[in-house]
């Protein structure tokens, strides 16, 4: 099935979603006749070929989704004037050659994924420029060459950085100890050398991020200690008595516990948070559950949300952690962050980021509220805003 030619006549159309359908074959050339286009979704299609040339007269272009497809041939360096552009998404096609250095003037961006493609040749230092970029920078399983630039440690918004896969080589750049808010950087599976940085976002990360990296000192051995030691903690630790889990007739301990692997916890280590759950511990309230404090035994603070119970089978469960394992992948700055889950059962239990001056619903509607309409507004479209990032296209 063909993307019909004749669709360059919607010459006012602003959003175009044609995603998980079966076209194939090249995008027509007239897609650069949509010159008021905004978002542009055609992932997961069977479409091959090159990008038509003609796309570059979509300047008004802030969302592309190209990924899962077939495409073929280099970027066009006129990307780069896509200079509204806030989310790029090449993954998992065919693009080779090199990634244009003309990225860098796309000041906006906060999301590039250009993962599972055959980008060779060196990762461009111009990168380092797109001071926006929050969400992810995934440039893994391509074919990337040479040292990986210092100037990416600028990036001092960026939470994702995936290089993992390709033939990087020499060292970690100590210049990645300015990237305070990286929540995961993989950089497995290359030929990177020297000593892993000594800052706290490396000692805390997984070794599964620098595994197969032959000349990169601490890793395979670190790996081994680690395998070591914990067979020796699970032989050696002992069996929680089903008397005291009885007496806090609480459900048991659920195995579904999900956290960031810069902390973790257990749901036993929440339930002493709260004191099994008391009511002095509870924030607020809600339609969907009551919202809990807890202080945990690293300092932490979270935010705990105790569900209702729910009895109506493996769907709703299931449905439950596919779109709870979705909210754990988004990281946005108008959206509070979803650190993991506890489940069993039945019984669930969310863990957010703990705001600490209350709830927007009390901010706008409580006996308090105070707000201008332009600071309304403000809240309206920032909402807005991260209800298009935390969702996929449709």
């Amino acid at each position: 099935m063909l993307v019909p030619s004749d669709i360059g006549n919607c010459r006012k159309l602003q959003r175009l979603h044609i995603s998980e359908n079966h076209f194939s074959f090249e995008l027509p050339k007239e897609i650069g006749n949509l010159s008021q286009l905004v978002t542009f979704n055609a992932s997961s299609n069977l479409l091959s070929g090159r990008i038509p040339h003609e796309i570059v007269n979509c300047k008004k272009l802030q969302r592309v989704d190209l990924s899962r497809n077939s495409f073929v041939g280099t970027l066009p360096n006129e990307l780069g004037t896509f200079t509204q552009l806030e989310i790029l998404r090449l993954s998992k096609n065919k693009f080779s050659g090199e990634i244009p250095a003309a990225l860098r003037n796309l000041s906006r961006l906060t999301e590039l994924q250009m993962g599972d493609n055959i980008f060779s040749v060196v990762i461009p230092y111009q990168l380092g420029s797109l001071s926006n970029l929050q969400i992810s920078m995934n440039l893994s399983n391509n074919r990337l060459t040479g040292n990986i630039p210092r100037e990416l440690g600028l990036l001092n918004m960026l939470e994702f950085l995936l290089l993992n896969y390709n033939n990087l080589t020499g060292e970690i750049p100590s210049t990645f100890e300015s990237l305070s808010s990286l929540m995961v950087c993989n950089l497995s599976y290359n030929n990177l050398t020297g000593p892993l940085p000594t800052i706290p976002l490396f000692q805390n990360m997984p070794m599964s991020s620098f595994i197969e990296n032959k000349g990169l000192c601490g890793v395979a051995g670190g790996v081994s200690l680690i395998l070591i030691v914990i067979l020796i903690y699970q032989m050696r630790r002992p069996r929680e008595s089903v008397a005291s889990v009885k007496e806090k007739e609480m459900p048991p301990p659920a195995s579904d516990i999900y956290f960031h692997p810069k902390e973790g916890f257990t749901f036993q280590d929440l339930i002493e948070a709260t004191n099994n759950f008391h009511e002095s511990f509870i924030l607020g309230r809600g339609a969907c559950g009551t919202d809990y404090k807890a202080v945990m035994h690293s300092g932490q603070t979270v935010a705990v949300k105790k569900l209702a119970s729910n009895a109506e089978g493996n769907n709703i469960e299931n449905s439950f952690r596919v779109e709870i394992l979705t909210l754990g992948k988004i990281r946005h700055r108008n959206i509070v962050k979803l650190y993991g889950f506890c489940y069993n059962r039945g019984f669930n239990v969310l863990l957010y980021e703990l705001m600490e001056n209350g709830s927007l619903g009390e901010a706008l509607h409580g006996t308090s509220c105070s707000l201008e309409w332009s600071t309304r507004f403000i809240i309206a479209l920032g909402a807005a805003q991260a209800k298009v990032i935390g969702r996929p296209f449709r």
